[in-house]
């Protein structure tokens, strides 16, 4: 840990700090010693090396020198920045406490593997005395690929989307790495001329309907019943566009359903969120899930506009054209230029 208390009770950082001097553990209250070397950071370790509820002794260099980083680059914005803050209320110790014009938030700067329990449950103790908690990670999160049930535990808003953040302490600087998606395509897809996209989304799914995917055989039925196939879906189902992260499965399956219930009539923008909540979705840690559904179909429905394909009035949402379905996969093929 990085803070210890005084002899008179004052909170001291430990690169602040000398020997010879008795400092004890601000949450158990006791006897730690100052360590410091040519390699390890300045910090502070209890003395008999008891089990602290809320000090990890096994805390990593990387996690220290991004603390004292993150304090720094708060304080150089004018901030009053307090480290490592125990909250006894709720028995939980913040990285920093940070007061920024008059608005206090947390800053958990993370390096270790954590439940999402964990930080929602740590979220949720922060905003119980009215404290905004940033989730920021650190190294060891991106030096590999940061899964999507990754990017949901930290994942928080900003500036009105989804995103990261990211601390480097190599650049000692903060990123918001916006979460989104495009069904079926990787990163380095995403810069490919739009009809090879929408050729290899309509590839894609043709591929999951002939492995007969267990959870579309419902949607297959529903739609032949219709005499439709799920392929010759229309064009605007399809998420051809990023979109926020989150969804356990396709874009397009959400999409659909949506369309579908448009067809029978104008809907109440509550209705459609509520089928969009019956989609699978990742388990959020950090912002609360219905948040990221009504962004997800914000997005949606602001896209639909443009396209001349919906009508949004009221709080009230409904077609503007009939929409072409088609008959097969070549078919659907041959109309790209419909959805341009």
């Amino acid at each position: 840990m990085l803070v210890a208390k005084t002899q008179t009770g004052e909170l001291i950082v430990a690169n602040q700090a000398t020997q010879p001097a008795n400092f004890t553990c601000p949450v158990c209250a006791s006897p730690v010693r100052l360590r410091h070397g040519k390699i390890n950071l300045p910090h502070f370790a209890h003395v008999d090396l008891q089990v602290c509820a809320q000090v990890s002794e096994g805390e990593s260099v990387e996690h220290m020198q991004g603390k004292l980083q993150l304090m720094a680059y708060y304080q150089a914005k004018g901030a009053t920045v307090e480290l490592e803050v125990y909250l006894p209320s709720i028995k939980q110790r913040a990285d920093l406490l940070v007061t920024y014009h008059g608005r206090q938030f947390v800053v958990e700067y993370q390096c270790a593997s954590v439940a999402v329990s964990q930080v929602a449950a740590r979220t949720q103790g922060y905003l119980s005395l009215q404290l905004p908690v940033l989730w920021i990670l650190g190294k060891t999160y991106q030096d590999k690929n940061i899964t999507a049930p990754t990017k949901a535990k930290f994942a928080q808003m900003h500036g009105q989307k989804l995103c990261v953040g990211l601390w480097s302490t190599t650049t000692k600087t903060l990123t918001w790495e916006p979460w989104q998606t495009v069904d079926g395509f990787q990163k380095s897809l995403l810069n490919q001329r739009r009809d090879k996209l929408m050729r290899i989304q309509v590839l894609k799914m043709q591929q999951e309907l002939t492995r007969r995917n267990p959870h579309l055989k419902k949607l297959v039925a529903q739609l032949y019943r219709q005499n439709r196939l799920v392929v010759g879906m229309p064009w605007a189902c399809h998420a051809l566009t990023a979109l926020p992260g989150g969804l356990v499965g396709n874009h397009w399956e959400v999409k659909l359903a949506l369309i579908l219930a448009l067809e029978t009539r104008p809907q109440q923008i509550s209705e459609l969120l509520t089928l969009v909540t019956q989609a699978a979705w990742q388990s959020f840690g950090s912002v609360p899930l219905v948040e990221v559904q009504q962004l997800w179909l914000n997005q949606v429905l602001e896209e639909w506009q443009t396209k001349q394909i919906v009508r949004v009035a009221h709080e009230r949402v409904n077609l503007r054209k009939k929409l072409k379905w088609y008959r097969d996969y070549q078919d659907k093929l041959a109309n790209l230029d419909e959805f341009s």
